[in-house]
Order: C-alpha cells, then structure tokens, then sequence
C-alpha cells in the first residue's frame, strides 16, 4: 500500500515450540483500527 502508515511483512511468533504466527503481513492506512487477539479472545497477542 503506498499510504500505509503502518506496513508488516512476514511476522513469525512462537511461544516455545508453539508456533502462533507465521509470515503475517498487512498494511494500515491511517485511521484503521486493527488488533490481533490471542487464543481466548480476551487479551491481544503480544508481539
């Protein structure tokens, strides 16, 4: 995206052996509201 304000490529987590993310990408414009939740729903996946 050429505007983006925000630009991720190829995002890798793993807790352990626990792979919970592998080669997200995504692009936000400004003003986009985004989260990333974790396995319950409740509490955003920290990276």
């Amino acid at each position: 995206m050429e505007n983006a304000l925000i630009e991720v490529k190829e995002l890798k987590k793993a807790y352990g052996n626990k792979v919970v993310l592998n080669g997200l990408s995504f692009n936000l414009a400004r003003g986009s509201i985004f989260a990333l939740l974790g396995e319950n729903n409740n509490r955003p996946l920290k990276v």
